[in-house]
């Protein structure tokens, strides 16, 4: 991952050591007095980098889309009296006495934030569940992870020489755009398609191939979890000595 290419996807399978490539980068880049976002998926994935960083010094922020669109959001309105949440109590209120759950509603909110085609199976009744449902948010003063990262499309953030995200495999296409719109002269995105498990909030799987045409790739091809055929002949052996 010693690139410096302006768009750059690392690909590479479980044990491949993803995560430490992401901080090495980050660590080089720092000795190079470059200014560097770490964005993730989840929280353990940052904290896993964090802590790799901490344990060399390195002060790089490194951030959740989610947690970072919210900070941007901040930077840019005044909504301290709107709160993140998951939103569940809003949906059981939402969905009371009515034939759509709320994984349904929920649903419907992930495929409206990322363009997803609505099938048929959408009825009229969802639509108008949907919109009671953004209603209810605005007046209880909360914003739904989606709300968060679709309302930061755009707006004005500070300059990074080079954001990496890792999980990039699990990007939904919201999230996507809301990275793209950042400020940045290179943007690496490390991750693996075979592990993506998010369609059911409507990641695409295949998001980082139909990605690759537009970067440069490179691929992390050792395991550090798979033990080599080499070694499983030598342990075979060793039993009959």
């Amino acid at each position: 991952m010693n690139s410096r290419s302006p768009r750059l996807l690392c690909l590479a399978g479980g044990g491949c050591g993803k995560t430490l490539a992401v901080a090495e980068r980050v660590v080089n880049l720092h000795s190079e007095g470059k200014n560097v976002l770490v964005l993730a998926f989840t929280n353990s994935a940052v904290s896993v980098i964090t802590e790799r960083l901490r344990e060399r010094d390195v002060p790089v922020p490194v951030r959740t889309v989610v947690s970072f669109a919210w900070e941007v959001l901040r930077d840019n309105y005044e909504i301290d009296n709107f709160a993140i949440s998951d939103c569940d109590d809003v949906l059981e209120r939402v969905v009371a006495r009515t034939p759509v759950s709320k994984s349904q509603l929920r649903l419907f909110e992930s495929a409206v934030a990322n363009g997803a085609p609505i099938s048929r199976e959408w009825s009229h009744s969802l639509v108008e569940l949907f919109d009671k449902f953004v209603k209810a948010k605005r007046e209880l003063g909360l914003l739904s992870f989606v709300d968060v990262v679709m309302g930061a499309i755009d707006l004005p953030v500070e300059h990074y020489d080079e954001v990496i995200v890792d999980e990039a495999q699990d990007l939904t296409a919201s999230q996507l755009a809301f990275i793209n719109g950042l400020s940045f002269d290179r943007l690496t995105l490390v991750g693996d398609a075979e592990q993506s498990i998010f369609g059911f909030a409507g990641v695409d799987g295949q998001l980082l191939n139909k990605l690759s045409p537009d970067f440069d790739v490179c691929y992390l091809t050792r395991s550090f979890r798979a033990v080599s055929y080499t070694h499983l002949r030598a342990h075979e052996t060793s039993l009959h000595l």
